[in-house]
């Protein structure tokens, strides 16, 4: 009995990649690529504010970087923060410093579309 629609449900591993690593990231990436780009839409120039920068949303933070989004990580943790940045994040907000999440995202996308040279 064969696998159905083996040619797009199944993905070759290169040799350097182990079966655990290759399973967590399908998860992650393919809930983020279907949230993202699927269900979102997201285009080139547009913002994308992603809340949590777990596993899944930093795969989210590079989808949409990598369809040319401007990405707004909002986390309560600097180093998630930081990775997020490292990762193709435009702006970051720490949740736990602001009085406002929405008013902080707010603020970053006024100013880089006031402003496009800062984006």
């Amino acid at each position: 009995m064969g696998i159905h629609y083996a040619d797009v449900n199944l993905v070759a591993l290169p040799e350097t990649l182990d079966f655990a690593t290759a399973a967590s990231l399908g998860c992650r990436f393919v809930t983020s690529f279907r949230a993202v780009v699927d269900q979102g839409k997201t285009a080139a120039g547009q913002w994308v504010a992603v809340h949590g920068c777990g596993g899944v949303g930093l795969s989210a933070v590079m989808i949409a970087n990598a369809v040319g989004a401007n990405v707004v990580a909002i986390d309560i943790s600097e180093e998630a923060l930081t990775l997020a940045r490292q990762l193709g994040a435009t702006a970051t907000v720490n949740a736990a410093k602001v009085a406002s999440v929405v008013e902080a995202v707010t603020e970053i996308t006024r100013e880089a579309l006031t402003y496009p040279w800062m984006r």
